[in-house]
């Protein structure tokens, strides 16, 4: 994987490469290699998604379930991070409820008593 001036990889992307298992390590290493080779993955169609409205950051789906963070100001791409899928979709916020909290609601005693009993 090379670091030039207008495309530079985070070294946490190194240190999680390194723990990859090899299908892993094959998704990315096109993908990261270069940045001819990174732009010619991003610009396929649906790959590179933009994730903030107010900064330059993007994540670009790599394959084998890895997701792949940076940003890109002008020429200049910085690769900040690497994600398995399932990391992401267990780290995004899950809908609350609406529903009242059970324990808001008073309980009658009885009540309490039977639910142990059955």
């Amino acid at each position: 994987m090379a670091v030039k001036k207008d495309f530079q990889v985070d070294p946490r992307v190194f240190i999680a490469y390194d723990a990859m298992t090899p299908s892993q390590k094959a998704a990315l290493k096109p993908v990261l290699s270069d940045k001819q080779g990174f732009l010619a993955h991003a610009s396929r169609a649906g790959m590179s998604q933009k994730v903030s409205a107010t900064k330059p950051l993007y994540k670009l789906r790599a394959g084998n379930g890895l997701r792949v963070f940076y940003s890109q100001d002008g020429d200049n791409i910085v690769v900040l991070d690497v994600y398995r899928k399932a990391t992401m979709d267990g780290l995004a916020t899950k809908k609350r409820s609406t529903k009242k909290a059970s324990g808001n609601t008073p309980v009658n005693r009885d009540d309490a008593a039977k639910l142990r009993k059955s």
